[in-house]
């Protein structure tokens, strides 16, 4: 069912990009125009979700393409533009643009301690609301990423989430709140459709040495009997029923575990957020990886699996960092041991002249 897709290295042309970019209009007539237009949008009742899209990324472009050039007035317009983006995300369904532009406000420096707060609050009820829903294999422990693909060409299986037709139907939920929650179950499937939206097996449990596919921000459900919780559907003709609540310390959410379906194969690859690299299994030495700007990278950041079968170390490193790779000679025991006993010598002989 493993399959594995050799990578091959081409010339991307980009020029025409840089031109194009080069030749967009960066000063404050022009990014105030886009604001207006990104309020004007906000300000509807029922917006249309292609202009949605239309105006956030035109905003996200603009961001860009004035990130170098600076006049008057610059840093409140930024400002604006990611307060006017957590809008747009938010009514698409968008949650991790949403949070992403969220967190952007709060590290602003126009930002101060009140709005910050602000910002605070809305991040944790996005949090209590919505979590990750992993997904993994039946009976297969992939110890490579992998992104799951049908025979037909090659082409990548979509994923649609259905909630029950009373799904949050309590007084404590209120109208808008159960909209932004059947709307972003409405965005993962308009992204899967698009392709936006593999099942990639790019989250790794380090506890239980597997990989799964993780949906970021899915809404919580819980239900007392099947008919109350989600129908998840695979290529539009697997269907699984879960249970999705909100986790407790106590009770960890559990993965919604899917079967091999006939036509369906794993193809090992890398996602452009990973480097994946590859070492003998080095007894002698050990790996550090340190980055440039923020230090030492720790556990958490990195993918660290032994391949035995091959004898190797294989490291997923996140590729949006410069990182430098240190290789230190492993310590012997007896080099350990010696370092104990000389320490412990020193401190003897130091207590030893002292009384004397």
């Amino acid at each position: 069912m493993v399959r594995h897709r050799k990578h091959h290295f081409s010339l991307i042309i980009v020029l025409f990009i840089g031109q194009w970019l080069m030749g967009q209009v960066c000063d404050y007539a022009s990014m105030e125009k886009l604001l207006n237009e990104a309020k004007s949008l906000n300000l509807q009742d029922y917006p249309n979700p292609e202009d949605l899209q239309s105006v956030t990324n035109d905003l996200d472009t603009m961001l860009i393409t004035c990130a170098e050039k600076e006049f008057p007035g610059k840093e409140s317009l930024k400002y604006q533009y990611h307060e006017n983006l957590v809008d747009l995300c938010k009514k698409l369904g968008d949650i991790v643009g949403q949070m992403r532009h969220l967190n952007r406000l709060k590290d602003h420096s126009i930002s101060d301690e009140k709005s910050s707060n602000i910002i605070d609050e809305r991040i944790a009820f996005i949090e209590q609301d919505y979590g990750p829903l992993r997904i993994r294999f039946e009976g297969t422990t992939l110890k490579e990423m992998a992104t799951l693909k049908t025979t037909e060409g090659a082409q990548h299986v979509s994923i649609n989430i259905l909630p029950p037709a009373n799904a949050w139907d309590m007084d404590e939920i209120t109208d808008e709140e159960r909209k932004e929650r059947r709307e972003r179950l409405k965005f993962i499937q308009k992204k899967s459709l698009e392709g936006d939206l593999e099942v990639f097996f790019d989250s790794y449990d380090p506890v239980e040495r597997y990989f799964y596919f993780e949906i970021p921000y899915v809404p919580y459900l819980e239900g007392n009997i099947s008919e109350d919780w989600y129908a998840i559907t695979f290529d539009e003709r697997k269907r699984y029923r879960t249970n999705f609540p909100r986790p407790t310390l106590k009770k960890p959410p559990k993965p919604l575990i899917i079967k091999p379906e006939e036509g369906w194969f794993l193809e090992t690859s890398t996602p452009e957020t990973w480097v994946k690299l590859s070492f003998p299994n080095l007894k002698k030495q050990r790996l550090k990886f340190k980055d440039r700007l923020t230090g030492t990278l720790s556990e958490s950041e990195y993918i660290e699996i032994e391949n035995k079968e091959k004898n190797s170390v294989d490291y997923y490193l996140p590729s949006d960092r410069n990182i430098d790779i240190i290789f230190s000679e492993r310590e012997s025991f007896w080099q350990n041991f010696n370092k104990i006993i000389s320490g412990g010598l020193c401190v003897f002989l130091f207590i030893y002249v002292g009384v004397t």
